[in-house]
């Protein structure tokens, strides 16, 4: 008798999970899907994913150059600190000779000039092409850290 009821045991736990483990068969497994970002709220502003294009570099002087130039090197300034002429004078006393209006707009080669009076021997292919405010701070940081024995 206790093989019988141990049948019947058998084949009832079989009849209730037979459904399910059937069901599972049938029915495609689930497909994980990405998390989703969290939708934004109705009244909120519309986000832009473009990031905002780099300010333009703004254009630079003669005299805006040798101000910084001067600066650069540490040299006396007079009371109320530099201007265009007196830059231009005092990097005259450091054998640079330029002849181009401090109004001017800087080009390459009126940068050439300027460290090749420094003791810099710098070339360019392009002397016309006008140097930007970013331009002549590398310039300055590039060269002007230590000056030339």
């Amino acid at each position: 008798m206790r093989v019988a009821v141990a049948a019947v045991s058998l084949a009832l736990v079989a009849a209730f999970f037979a459904p399910a483990a059937h069901a599972r068969q049938a029915a495609p497994p689930p497909q994980e899907q990405p998390p989703q970002p969290p939708a934004p709220p109705d009244d909120a502003p519309p986000q832009e994913e473009q990031e905002a294009p780099a300010p333009t570099p703004k254009t630079i002087t003669v005299g805006e150059f040798l101000v910084h130039v001067a600066k650069a090197l540490k040299l006396q300034a007079p009371q109320g600190g530099f201007n265009a002429e007196s830059a231009s004078f005092a990097l005259r006393g450091k054998g640079v000779e330029i002849d181009t209006a401090a109004t001017a707009m800087l080009t390459e080669a009126d940068a050439v000039k300027v460290l090749d009076g420094l003791g810099y021997r710098v070339v360019t292919k392009t002397p016309s092409r006008t140097v930007n405010d970013q331009q002549a701070k590398l310039l300055i940081t590039t060269f002007l850290i230590t000056i030339p024995s």
